[in-house]
Parts: structure tokens; sequence; C-alpha cells
């Protein structure tokens, strides 16, 4: 039995050498890619802009005559075409429209009179004002993103100006889930002497499918190794992964980690975290072609909470091919005092405030792993690290579930 925790840093290592991306592709449409992983790199066909245009409501003008009122040549709205530009004369022009040849710069209207004939400018005109150049977003032949990025909605307005309709992108991560217990009952059924809800079904299978993997529910397994095993083996059969809550401490009827060693191979047990510290990562199937990941969260469902965002999400994007994996975290000050040292790495549920022109992180009062409601009054993960005395203005590096889910 592995009683040495092991530190986060190494399970981190672990676990991203332990993940072979995935290498099957699709191509989906545009409005369905924001979530997926890119297979290739996305290069821009054309300049974007590809014609120099008004970045204001005005007046085209070559800037050199605009010292005397100029008649209105003519008006350009855009999408439409345009003449070049006419000596001594001003073309009315809209954002975005396309700028006439021989313009050298914009005037926008508030600076401007006119009878609707002649246009009067009411200071100095410089040339290059307010005028978008071709290309100046992206150049043609530039790679605008890189293969392995997680699209995001800006994403996919950026190919989309790119005039791009399809994206080749990796698969889903096929993900098989369930939870064990034999206290857990179903939302909306009656609860016996000693039951409960099973929150983390719910929770869990959010997240894996905000992590953008396909779902497999195999819903509630008993308290009982020969099904616990029986059920690893059926999820394992189709998975990209396999995930449980539950059943992975130490108690005589917690027997995932058992089946683990029975069907597969062990190759991390219990993290110096907290909280989170049962946590089973090996594989299934572990003698045969086909080895599929396994992680058995701990029951409680903060755990399961922390430790999905901390160790299993950063696996998935890894597996299914993101180039960054890793949560990403930032600096601010710590709104506590912790005068004892702790000997495990502390994820704490705070809310983010602004305390003397200065983000503070203020940890929800209660921090036990059963308080789900902890996750959410907060709006992150503030981290203390192991044997570390903390005083109130001390910086504290804070994980914000923004960026997390």
């Amino acid at each position: 039995m592995q009683n040495k925790l092991t530190p986060l840093e190494e399970v981190l290592d672990l676990l991203e050498q332990s993940a072979k991306p995935l290498d099957d592709r699709e191509t989906v449409a545009l409005g369905e890619a924001s979530g997926r992983i890119l297979a290739q790199d996305l290069i821009s066909p054309f300049d974007v802009p590809a014609f120099d245009n008004s970045r204001m409501d005005g007046y085209a003008v070559r800037a050199d005559e605009c010292t005397t009122p100029l008649l209105i040549s003519q008006v350009i709205a855009a999408g439409h075409p345009a003449t070049p530009l006419e000596q001594g004369t001003a073309a009315r022009i809209f954002t975005g429209a396309l700028l006439p040849a021989g313009a050298d710069s914009v005037v926008m209207q508030e600076n401007t009179q006119t009878d609707g004939k002649t246009v009067t400018f009411n200071k100095a005109v410089e040339a290059n004002q307010f005028i978008g150049r071709t290309g100046e977003d992206i150049a043609k032949g530039q790679i605008v993103l890189q293969a392995g990025h997680r699209l995001q909605p800006q994403d996919v307005g950026l190919a989309a100006s790119m005039g791009v309709a399809t994206l080749s992108v990796i698969r889903r991560p096929r993900v098989a889930m369930f939870s064990t217990g034999d206290e857990l009952k179903e939302p909306g059924e009656s609860l016996e002497t000693g039951q409960i809800y099973n929150s983390n079904r719910y929770q869990l299978s959010a997240l894996i499918k905000g992590s953008g993997c396909e779902l497999m529910d195999f819903g509630i397994v008993a308290d009982d190794l020969e099904q616990t095993q029986a059920k690893l083996a059926e999820a394992a059969q189709d998975a990209d992964m396999v995930i449980t809550s539950g059943g992975v401490s130490v108690g005589e009827k917690d027997y995932l980690r058992d089946a683990l060693d029975k069907i597969g191979k062990l190759n991390l047990w219990c993290i110096n975290i907290k909280p989170g510290k049962p946590l089973v990562f090996g594989h299934l199937n572990a003698a045969s072609a086909k080895q599929t990941p396994y992680m058995g969260l701990p029951g409680n469902p903060v755990s399961v909470f922390v430790t999905y965002l901390m160790l299993a999400q950063p696996f998935l994007f890894k597996l299914a091919g993101a180039n960054i994996s890793r949560p990403q975290s930032f600096r601010v000050v710590a709104g506590f005092d912790q005068s004892r040292a702790q000997s495990r790495r502390q994820f704490l549920r705070c809310r983010l405030e602004v305390q003397d022109g200065q983000l503070t992180a203020v940890p929800f009062d209660n921090q036990s792993s059963s308080i789900l409601s902890s996750t959410s009054s907060s709006n992150g993960l503030g981290v203390v690290m192991e044997e570390r005395t903390l005083a109130r203005g001390d910086l504290i590096d804070f994980y914000p579930y923004q960026g997390l889910l």
C-alpha cells in the first residue's frame, strides 16, 4: 500500500506524459467549432481587411486640399464600390466602406460642417487619419491559429472573418463515468435513512461535457468488488478514458483500487493536496493492446470538483491534442492569515474582492470537502503551498473558475 503522498508537480508531469493525444480528425461547420481542438494550423487565404477602409463616418479626402470647402463628389456606404476621388472634392464615407483611390485621410463628421453639397473642416487635417489598411489585422498566408489550439468564441469569429466555413478538429474524447456507493440515490427519488442524492453524477457529467468530451454515463455501481470490476471492464471497452467518483479511499467498502489491481495497472495513488488526497490513476486492460486511462476521483463533492479541474481536465485536454493543457493562475493578495503550516497544498474556495485597491482572495468560511455550496459561493481557488504560513496581504496563486470551466 502506498503511504507517501505524491507532490502535485510530479502528478501533473505523470499525467502529461501518460496522455497520448488522439489522432482522429473530423471536419465541423464553423458554428459547431467552439470548444474543439484544431487539428491543423489555420492559415489565412487572404489579407484581412482585404482593402483600405474607413474607420469612421465622415469624409474621405486628400489632406492637403482641406484648407478650403470641398465639393462632395460621391457617397460611399459599406459593401458598395467607390470611384477614384476627383481632385478638389471629398467623398461622404461610412464606417467600414472602401476608401476611394486617391484619398489619403478620413475626417470624422464631428469635425466638419456641411450644407449637403460642400463640406468645411473645423480643424487642420493630417494624412493617414482613421484609415484601416489592407492586411492590417491578418496578412495573407499568416498562421493565425496553431494546431492544438482550443477554439474559443472569438476564434470562431476570427475564422469567419477569413471566410472559413469549416475547420479540421480532433475527435472529441469519449469519457465513461460512473459513481460508486450504496448510499446514493437519484434526484427525484425518496431517501431512506442514511442515503444521499448523487450530486457527483450531475456535477461530473457537466464538467466532462464542458471540457469538450463525449459522455458515456454508466450511472451508479454498488459497493461490491465484482460489480465494480465488471463495470470498469465494460466502461473501458469503447472509452478513451474512464472517470469515477467515490470508492478510492481505504475503507472496507472502497473497492476501486482493488478492482484496478485485478484488471489494470496502478500508476498513482494519494496526492499531497487538500481537498483530493485519495485519487487513483492507472490504466485498465493493461495487458491488452488498448490500454484505457482511468482516474478514480474521491467521493466528497468538493474533492471531485477540485481534482477534476486541476488533474482530470488537463489530462483530457492533452488527450484531445491541446497544446496548452495545464490550468493558468495569477497572483492576488491573501485576505486571510494562516499561522500554522499545513503538510498538504490547499486549494481554498475563495471569492475575489477589491480591498484597498487590490484584488484580494477571501476564503469561504467552511472549507470542508463536503460543503458543495462553497463552490457556488466562490469564484476561484486560492492556493496555499504546503509547509507555509501566510499573513494577510501576502501574495498567493489564484485559479479563477472562469478560466477553468
